[in-house]
């Protein structure tokens, strides 16, 4: 999960959640609750929150991801907007932009109908999931602090340490730390350098290396976050980043 910044409300919604929700909530009042609204009628008054300049603005928000896993839907399934509060709870909220989000359809069945006001959980347009959760190699935890009880709540609410964010997880830490013994022997042979020339080159190629793996952080790369969790706890990236810095200073 990455920090997601929450775009204006489209023109479709703010020209309309006003009708859709009365008209909805007339049918709440008619069959006596949410659930006892029959399945056509129900489709029909909450068709419109999947309108595609609703979509379009959420997806593009978090960058074609889910907003809590951060699977990309071709490889997780199916995504969609999702209700942080549900509607099925809190109905009055489901044409409210601030309650809208894009979410795979694996996090949204495992959230399903959880009362989010009852039992807070991470919205990451609201807070920054890296002062949320932490990593042990491929395990998501709850980081310490305040935020806590809320992050223990997102993973388990989420289904974030479920088996297919555990081999996701597993495959991306396989290859960094393959990242890392390549970075290390980059460095020994760059250190070992005797030419101008020879410097050059192997400082060239160890720039290109950080570059690469640079841009697994960015936020449309798969699992994003877990990504910049494994830069930011390398030694081997570190000491490369201060190597290069210190021989650039140098040459300059």
């Amino acid at each position: 999960m990455i920090k997601l910044n929450r775009p204006s409300e489209p023109k479709i919604l703010c020209d309309n959640a006003e009708g859709w929700t009365q008209n909805l909530m007339e049918l709440v009042k008619k069959y006596g609750d949410y659930k006892s609204i029959p399945k056509a009628e129900k489709e029909a008054a909450l068709k419109f929150y999947r309108h595609e300049e609703i979509r379009t603005a959420l997806r593009d928000s978090s960058s074609g991801k889910c907003a809590f896993c951060e699977g990309i839907p071709a490889e997780t399934g199916f995504a969609e907007v999702e209700h942080f509060h549900p509607k099925s709870l809190y109905t009055d909220k489901a044409f409210e932009w601030n309650n809208l989000l894009y979410s795979c359809k694996a996090c949204n069945n495992s959230k399903l109908s959880h009362d989010t006001q009852k039992e807070p959980i991470i919205n990451p347009y609201d807070l920054d999931p890296r002062d949320c959760f932490t990593y042990t190699d491929v395990m998501i935890q709850p980081g310490a602090g305040v935020l806590h009880s809320m992050a223990e709540k997102t993973i388990a609410v989420c289904g974030l340490s479920g088996k297919r964010l555990i081999s996701a997880r597993a495959a991306i830490l396989a290859s960094f730390r393959i990242f890392e013994v390549d970075l290390r022997e980059a460095l020994d042979e760059f250190d070992a350098a005797r030419t101008a020339t020879s410097m050059k080159n192997k400082a060239a190629k160890i720039s290109d290396s950080l570059c690469t793996i640079e841009q697994l952080t960015h936020p449309g790369a798969r699992l994003s976050g877990y990504c910049s969790y494994l830069l930011e706890n390398s030694a081997a990236y570190h000491q490369a980043r201060q190597r290069l810095q210190e021989y650039t200073d140098d040459t300059l």
